[in-house]
């Protein structure tokens, strides 16, 4: 099963052009997913983000996958506007203060499954 993930220019994060990925396990999905970031590890709050009312959650999905290029990894992706990390410490950039605190990515990529929280590991691997 192929899957492909597209993001639009939006105010959560820069657009993602469209990618198809092969998924060689289950799919994962759910309202938010817990992520070691940083060199320390330090564990945020993941949520999809649509376009829905000029920017709101959704739910967020993961799967093992692999790239067209033969990388093999785990795709964490949202809705439309990508994924946002939540974190109380950031503060938003002048005019997305409307924004949950944290930061915005298209797509989260991650090497080790060990990253993942054990109740995903079970549906992807």
């Amino acid at each position: 099963m192929n899957i492909s993930v597209y993001v639009k220019p939006n105010t959560n994060c820069g657009s993602l052009p469209l990618m198809t990925f092969e998924v060689i396990g289950g799919v994962w999905r759910g309202e938010s997913l817990t992520l070691p970031f940083g060199p320390d590890g330090e564990e945020h709050q993941v949520v999809g983000w649509c376009s829905l009312f000029g920017g709101s959650t959704c739910p967020v999905s993961v799967a093992h996958v692999r790239t067209t290029s033969g990388e093999m990894g785990f795709l964490v992706w949202g809705g439309d506007w990508g994924v946002r990390v939540l974190d109380d410490s950031v503060f938003p950039a002048p005019g997305e203060e409307r924004l949950p605190r944290g930061w915005g990515m298209p797509i989260v990529w991650v090497e080790s499954s060990q990253d993942l929280p054990p109740h995903v590991r079970e549906v992807v691997e």
